[in-house]
């Protein structure tokens, strides 16, 4: 019972089939880093569109645009805490100034009036300096 069955080979994708995944990932990554540096993307839209591939730019820029959402979510989740405890505590220091402001705000007393903080009595004749002759 010595059958012999041809086994197929699964080896490594052919040179050709990595040599256009490298390049395309190097794509993206030139992409990203131009993109992360606030370089312009002219080039990369021209080659694109001279090459007959703007589809695949449009992969690579959602591809982007997915991890940096990825990254901003990731962001908000570790901090959400905190800014609910910060507006809290703006909260309470809001209602805290108002308690101050209403305790040092002076009540006026039914049937007199309020008067200016820094006023100074009014001048009569006797109390003034007389004038230089």
């Amino acid at each position: 019972m010595n059958s012999t069955k041809s086994r197929r080979k699964v080896g490594p994708a052919s040179a050709a089939e990595n040599g256009a995944e490298s390049a395309d990932k190097l794509e993206q990554l030139l992409l990203s880093s131009a993109i992360c540096n606030n370089e312009d993307l002219g080039p990369f839209i021209r080659k694109a569109f001279s090459s007959g591939k703007p589809d695949t730019l449009h992969h690579h820029l959602r591809h982007f645009a997915r991890s940096k959402e990825s990254e901003i979510e990731e962001v908000c989740k570790a901090h959400y805490q905190d800014f609910i405890m910060a507006v809290d505590d703006l909260k309470s220091l809001l209602s805290d100034v108002d308690s101050l402001k209403t305790a040092l705000s002076p009540t006026p007393t039914p049937g007199s009036s309020p008067s200016p903080a820094h006023s100074s009595p009014p001048s009569t004749p006797s109390s003034r300096p007389a004038p230089f002759r």
